[in-house]
């Protein structure tokens, strides 16, 4: 097996240890997944990641990734010449409630960003929306658009956001991760977080990394439930599989 495959058996930008790590995502009834390499006779038995907020294990997994996802853009933004900053958009101190603030949202935010792209030659961003305990709602934004706070703060007001709005430059990757990172905790999965609203929002401009490359020597299929692992792993094993790594 080549150190390709090995740190990416299925192609799908997860090594044999996170595959194995996957026994921590508490999601009932993942299925039951086999990676084949056909060159090598190798096969690994394995239990997919639910990828749900809700659950501890992933919604920590997911808020590295986006994590990586700042700090990935921020480089080659800024290897661009664009200058990222932080901007928190509040709502209006009368817009009480997580509802309220997230229609209030959806219904100011083409508004107010219609009128950034009149401002800005170049609009790419990442948004975070935030929930309070207390059910108060507002969204953090990285952002290349060329704004200052005072500008930021009339015109959120005039499209019906929040004046108490805020901006700092962003400095390095690491910030832009930190900010993120703040937002999107190991605690986020406690949160009774509202229906169709995304963690996280992306501009079709912000860099994303390149996906990996697929190992054309593995293919990943499906098994039934009606065995267990190890019984799976026999099954395997007189087949000629060479069952290398395997998850409960």
């Amino acid at each position: 097996m080549t150190s390709r495959s090995k740190s990416d058996p299925a192609g799908v930008g997860l090594s044999i240890k996170d595959y194995l790590a996957a026994q921590w995502c508490e999601a009932p009834f993942r299925p039951l997944l086999c990676a084949k390499n056909t060159v090598t006779g190798e096969a690994i038995l394995y239990r997919p990641n639910c990828r749900m907020w809700k659950c501890p294990y992933c919604s920590e997994q997911r808020g590295r990734y986006f994590m990586m996802i700042a700090a990935s853009g921020y480089e080659v933004l800024e290897a661009a010449g664009h200058t990222i900053q932080f901007c928190t958009i509040t709502m209006p101190g009368h817009i009480r409630g997580t509802t309220a603030g997230i229609h209030r949202w959806r219904s100011s935010w083409p508004k107010l960003l219609r009128r950034i792209k009149r401002q800005s030659d170049h609009v790419a961003y990442m948004q975070v929306p935030e929930q309070h305990k207390d059910g108060a709602f507002h969204t953090h934004l990285l952002t290349t658009a060329d704004i200052t706070e005072r500008w930021l703060k009339d015109n959120c007001a005039e499209t019906g956001l929040g004046w108490k709005d805020e901006i700092e430059p962003v400095k390095s990757a690491s910030k832009s991760a930190g900010y993120v990172a703040k937002y999107l905790t190991k605690e986020s999965h406690r949160l009774k977080w509202p229906k169709y609203l995304r963690r996280v929002n992306l501009s079709r401009n912000w860099p994303k990394p390149d996906e990996l490359e697929k190992n054309p020597n593995w293919t990943v299929e499906r098994l039934t439930a009606n065995r267990t692992v190890k019984r799976w792993c026999s099954v395997l094993k007189a087949e000629k599989w060479a069952v290398v790594a395997y998850t409960e």
